[in-house]
Protein backbone atom coordinates (compact mmCIF):
# COMPACT_ATOMS: atom_id res chain seq x y z
CA UNK A 1 0.00 0.00 0.00
CA UNK A 2 1.47 3.36 -0.91
CA UNK A 3 1.65 6.36 1.42
CA UNK A 4 -1.13 8.30 -0.30
CA UNK A 5 -3.56 5.38 -0.12
CA UNK A 6 -2.76 4.87 3.53
CA UNK A 7 -3.18 8.56 4.39
CA UNK A 8 -6.38 8.76 2.39
CA UNK A 9 -7.85 5.70 4.09
CA UNK A 10 -6.89 7.05 7.53
CA UNK A 11 -8.43 10.45 6.71
CA UNK A 12 -11.69 8.87 5.57
CA UNK A 13 -11.86 6.51 8.56
CA UNK A 14 -11.19 9.39 10.98
CA UNK A 15 -14.04 11.30 9.36
CA UNK A 16 -16.43 8.41 9.86
CA UNK A 17 -16.33 7.26 6.24
CA UNK A 18 -14.86 3.75 6.24
CA UNK A 19 -13.82 2.77 2.78
CA UNK A 20 -13.18 -0.47 0.98
CA UNK A 21 -9.86 -1.04 -0.72
CA UNK A 22 -9.69 -3.50 -3.56
CA UNK A 23 -6.26 -4.95 -4.28
CA UNK A 24 -5.00 -6.21 -7.61
CA UNK A 25 -1.66 -7.48 -8.81
CA UNK A 26 0.21 -6.29 -11.88
CA UNK A 27 3.79 -7.15 -12.84
CA UNK A 28 4.39 -8.86 -9.47
CA UNK A 29 3.32 -5.77 -7.49
CA UNK A 30 0.16 -5.33 -5.47
CA UNK A 31 -1.88 -2.18 -6.06
CA UNK A 32 -4.96 -0.87 -4.26
CA UNK A 33 -7.99 0.99 -5.51
CA UNK A 34 -10.07 3.04 -3.10
CA UNK A 35 -13.70 2.53 -4.00
CA UNK A 36 -16.11 5.47 -3.72
CA UNK A 37 -16.44 9.10 -4.79
CA UNK A 38 -15.44 10.25 -1.29
CA UNK A 39 -12.29 8.15 -1.56
CA UNK A 40 -11.41 9.68 -4.92
CA UNK A 41 -11.90 13.23 -3.59
CA UNK A 42 -9.88 12.49 -0.46
CA UNK A 43 -7.07 10.89 -2.46
CA UNK A 44 -6.89 13.91 -4.75
CA UNK A 45 -6.75 16.22 -1.71
CA UNK A 46 -3.91 14.22 -0.17
CA UNK A 47 -2.03 14.13 -3.47
CA UNK A 48 -2.43 17.86 -4.11
CA UNK A 49 -1.23 18.68 -0.58
CA UNK A 50 1.78 16.41 -1.08
CA UNK A 51 2.87 18.31 -4.20
CA UNK A 52 1.50 21.78 -3.41
CA UNK A 53 4.77 23.55 -4.23
CA UNK A 54 8.09 22.78 -5.90
CA UNK A 55 9.85 21.84 -2.65
CA UNK A 56 7.12 19.37 -1.68
CA UNK A 57 7.09 17.94 -5.20
CA UNK A 58 10.87 17.37 -5.06
CA UNK A 59 10.53 15.75 -1.63
CA UNK A 60 7.70 13.55 -2.89
CA UNK A 61 9.66 12.48 -5.97
CA UNK A 62 12.72 11.77 -3.81
CA UNK A 63 10.62 9.34 -1.77
CA UNK A 64 9.82 7.42 -4.93
CA UNK A 65 13.50 6.93 -5.83
CA UNK A 66 14.92 3.53 -5.03
CA UNK A 67 18.04 4.41 -3.11
CA UNK A 68 19.14 3.10 0.24
CA UNK A 69 19.69 5.61 3.03
CA UNK A 70 22.18 4.81 5.78
CA UNK A 71 20.92 7.29 8.45
CA UNK A 72 17.42 5.79 8.30
CA UNK A 73 18.84 2.28 8.47
CA UNK A 74 20.95 3.18 11.50
CA UNK A 75 17.96 4.70 13.30
CA UNK A 76 15.83 1.65 12.52
CA UNK A 77 18.54 -0.76 13.68
CA UNK A 78 19.01 1.20 16.92
CA UNK A 79 15.28 1.31 17.64
CA UNK A 80 14.79 -2.40 16.94
CA UNK A 81 17.81 -3.43 19.01
CA UNK A 82 16.72 -1.16 21.89
CA UNK A 83 13.34 -2.88 21.81
CA UNK A 84 15.09 -6.22 22.32
CA UNK A 85 14.48 -7.51 18.80
CA UNK A 86 17.13 -9.54 17.00
CA UNK A 87 15.11 -9.79 13.79
CA UNK A 88 13.20 -6.99 12.02
CA UNK A 89 9.49 -7.88 12.27
CA UNK A 90 8.67 -6.54 8.81
CA UNK A 91 11.62 -7.70 6.71
CA UNK A 92 12.94 -10.64 8.71
CA UNK A 93 16.46 -9.27 8.36
CA UNK A 94 18.89 -9.43 11.28
CA UNK A 95 19.17 -6.50 13.69
CA UNK A 96 22.59 -5.18 14.66
CA UNK A 97 23.71 -3.33 17.79
CA UNK A 98 25.22 -0.31 16.05
CA UNK A 99 25.82 1.70 19.22
CA UNK A 100 28.92 -0.39 19.94
CA UNK A 101 30.24 -0.05 16.40
CA UNK A 102 32.60 2.64 15.21
CA UNK A 103 31.35 4.93 12.43
CA UNK A 104 33.87 3.24 10.11
CA UNK A 105 32.46 -0.21 10.90
CA UNK A 106 28.85 1.00 10.43
CA UNK A 107 29.76 2.50 7.07
CA UNK A 108 31.56 -0.68 5.97
CA UNK A 109 28.58 -2.81 7.00
CA UNK A 110 26.23 -0.48 5.14
CA UNK A 111 28.41 -0.56 2.03
CA UNK A 112 28.28 -4.38 1.99
CA UNK A 113 24.49 -4.34 2.31
CA UNK A 114 24.12 -1.81 -0.52
CA UNK A 115 26.52 -3.77 -2.74
CA UNK A 116 24.65 -7.00 -1.99
CA UNK A 117 21.38 -5.30 -2.92
CA UNK A 118 22.92 -4.21 -6.24
CA UNK A 119 24.03 -7.78 -6.98
CA UNK A 120 20.74 -9.43 -6.03
CA UNK A 121 18.11 -6.89 -7.10
CA UNK A 122 19.61 -4.65 -9.74
CA UNK A 123 22.09 -7.07 -11.37
CA UNK A 124 24.18 -4.06 -12.40
CA UNK A 125 27.42 -4.65 -14.31
CA UNK A 126 30.38 -4.78 -11.95
CA UNK A 127 28.16 -5.22 -8.91
CA UNK A 128 29.86 -8.45 -7.88
CA UNK A 129 33.24 -6.73 -7.88
CA UNK A 130 31.82 -3.86 -5.79
CA UNK A 131 30.40 -6.40 -3.35
CA UNK A 132 33.75 -8.18 -3.08
CA UNK A 133 35.54 -4.86 -2.52
CA UNK A 134 33.08 -3.80 0.18
CA UNK A 135 33.38 -7.21 1.82
CA UNK A 136 37.19 -6.96 1.76
CA UNK A 137 36.92 -3.72 3.76
CA UNK A 138 34.42 -5.17 6.24
CA UNK A 139 36.06 -8.58 6.77
CA UNK A 140 39.11 -7.46 8.83
CA UNK A 141 36.94 -5.18 10.98
CA UNK A 142 34.58 -8.05 11.80
CA UNK A 143 37.51 -10.39 12.49
CA UNK A 144 39.09 -7.87 14.89
CA UNK A 145 35.76 -7.39 16.61
CA UNK A 146 35.25 -11.15 16.98
CA UNK A 147 38.67 -11.49 18.64
CA UNK A 148 38.03 -8.66 21.11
Amino acid sequence: MNQQSLQTRMTLAAGGLPIAMVSYESQNRVYYILTSEEALRARRAVASAAVADAARLRAFLALRERRPMQPNWEMLQTALFSAGLSVCPTSGSPVFSLEDCSPRLRTALWDVLVAMQAVINDKTPGATQQFEAALAVLRPMVERRAQA
